[in-house]
């Protein structure tokens, strides 16, 4: 028996980052797929697990929780694998986690967003989106010139989640070549124990 189900789309970054968290720390689940767009995130039984109506979702029993980064918080405090032993290095992770959501996601995932479902968007929209996304690479890469990994001096679920959206660069029309620093790091993340490629990591609805 899994120890967890997870609810998702593939093609949700979010969702992506739980599953290469669970991989990661040897936690197995049962996937299953949320037809947003055909209106399964507002029926009551998906409410009932998601309060926001979104995915991720992660469900053990009684247990559901939502908003990614939480329930990676959650999977490192339960598992004890890639989390920080030390108290300051946790918050520094946390710190990772609202960063991420705040500046690095929205500078990748919008215009990603805007370029594969919204076709017509005006191009100075899609641009200030990159200029985001640029700005919050840059900041990346000045951390990781000075250090290996993001909170600490080990490998912890920031990592991961921060690595995970930058395996997405390439669909906002951006690159890690101007930041060999942060390119070199998604190297290092890649090669950890359990990491799989964030695009193939979970299955495609059938059509």
């Amino acid at each position: 028996m899994a120890d967890y189900t997870l609810y998702g789309v593939a093609l949700s970054i979010p969702a992506v980052k739980v599953g290469t968290a669970l991989n990661m720390t040897g936690c197995t689940y049962d996937y299953k797929h949320v037809n947003l767009r055909g209106g399964e995130g507002k029926t009551p039984e998906y409410l009932a697990i998601s309060r926001f109506g979104q995915v991720p979702a992660l469900v053990k029993g009684d247990l559901k929780l939502v908003q990614s980064d939480v329930i990676l918080e959650y999977i490192g405090e339960t598992t004890g694998k890639l989390w920080p032993t030390d108290r300051m290095d946790r918050y520094r992770a946390k710190e990772w986690f609202a960063w991420e959501l705040d500046l690095l996601y929205p500078g990748i995932a919008l215009p990603r967003g805007l370029k594969r479902f919204s076709a017509g968007e005006p191009a100075a929209v899609v641009e200030f989106q990159k200029k985001r996304g640029e700005r919050a690479l840059g900041m990346l890469n000045d951390h990781l010139g000075k250090a290996k990994w993001l909170a600490g001096s080990a490998a912890s679920l920031a990592d991961v989640a921060v690595a995970v959206d930058c395996h997405y660069v390439d669909d906002a029309d951006l690159s890690l070549d101007p930041f060999p620093a942060v390119k070199e790091w998604v190297g290092r993340v890649s090669a950890l124990p359990g990491w799989k490629n964030p695009k193939e990591l979970l299955p495609m609805p059938a059509a």
